[in-house]
């Protein structure tokens, strides 16, 4: 209650708080907030659904860290800024000594990892997320 009294403080004027439980029992919030008009109920059921589908990840180890904290592999994060720098699988393969399957294959999985369409956006949410660093990109 108190982050929904600061968020308010701030001038923020409708703070809805959706309590989330997965199917181990673990408990989750998610916060939202809005200033100027109200959140109309097909909004909330929206948001409400986003959140569950994120506890759903989380279930399924879509966000599953590596043993170092990171989401990626040292290997992955490097086929995946090269594919961010615009360099083509088999760049990248003569590059890092491993085939062009083998790239194609990392990239492919921080896809999976990072829950994205196409190689662009896995680029994209790495950066926002620090697994790649976003110079020379």
């Amino acid at each position: 209650m108190r982050a929904a009294s600061a968020v308010r403080a701030a001038g923020v004027q409708r703070v809805f708080i959706f309590p989330l439980r997965d199917s181990a029992g673990n408990h989750y919030a998610a916060v939202g907030a809005r200033k100027a008009l109200p959140v109309t109920m097909v909004e909330a059921r929206l948001i409400h659904s986003y959140c569950l589908d994120a506890v759903a990840s989380l279930e399924r180890g879509a966000f599953a860290a590596c043993r170092d904290g990171r989401l990626l592999t040292a290997r992955e994060s490097d086929c995946l800024a090269a594919a961010g720098a615009g360099k083509s699988e088999k760049d990248t393969a003569r590059e890092l000594g491993i085939s062009p399957s083998t790239v194609h294959a990392h990239i492919e999985s921080c896809k999976r990892k990072l829950q994205a369409k196409n190689k662009v956006e896995a680029v994209v949410r790495a950066i926002r997320l620090g697994e790649i660093p976003a110079g020379g990109i």
